[in-house]
């Protein structure tokens, strides 16, 4: 595999800022010729996430803006804008496989998820919260609580408690799911909706019940 390939791999990804920020410098004119050929981002057990026409001009436009910038403070500035606009665009594609595809393939989108969580941003993953789109509710449960793991004063934040009373009540078990889970991850979600959760739980099957038993013994082990 050629050098330039495997740095399209990091840029595809979106992972390691720092890193992409050298090599796509370095290899800028090598991974403008090769964006047109990257189309498509593969997970296990075959589930594929197309990349549009939009996912290669956002690459093509990382390139380019690399290239143009003035000064190293302007390039790492034009990193992390186009990082950040790339990071939500394959957030909401990953948001899609959480209601279409098996188990195994919602876990590799949740981990994809997790490690796009710190270009995403906690205030932009705090509105995926209240998303009319399940799978986006789902998507950014996961984010916030990535995020609340690095920092975990951000789940302190004045709507988390509201946020996450909205999720406990969801119709979609998934989502609710994921709400227990970032709940269960910070003390101070816990002690405020301890009642809530409570409440929700009797309301659950007891499939559901079992799930959330086995995560809470997870999480306080």
């Amino acid at each position: 595999m050629a050098t330039f390939e495997i740095i399209l791999g990091f840029v595809q990804e979106l992972v390691w800022p720092a890193v992409v920020l050298v090599l796509v410098y370095t290899f800028r004119r090598d991974i403008r010729d090769a964006i047109p050929r990257v189309k498509k981002v593969t997970g296990p057990g075959g589930v594929a996430i197309d990349l549009t026409e939009q996912d290669v001009a956002l690459q093509a436009r990382l390139a380019e803006r690399v290239d143009s910038a003035a000064s190293p403070e302007e390039k790492v500035s034009q990193i992390r804008e186009v990082i950040a606009e790339g990071a939500v665009d394959r957030f909401e594609k990953l948001c899609l496989v959480f209601f279409t595809e098996e188990l195994e393939q919602r876990k590799w989108a949740a981990a994809q998820i997790e490690a796009l969580a710190p270009n995403i941003g906690f205030e932009r993953a705090m509105r995926y919260l209240r998303s009319p789109q399940r799978g986006q509710r789902v998507g950014g449960a996961i984010a916030v609580r990535a995020l609340g793991e690095r920092d975990p004063a951000a789940l302190r934040n004045p709507g988390m408690v509201k946020a996450a009373r909205s999720l406990l009540g969801d119709p979609f078990e998934r989502v609710r799911f994921r709400a227990y889970q970032l709940v269960f991850a910070s003390k101070t979600l816990s002690d405020a909706l301890a009642a809530e959760v409570r409440e929700a739980l009797d309301r659950e099957p007891a499939s559901m019940q079992r799930q959330i038993a086995r995560l809470k013994r997870a999480t306080d082990g």
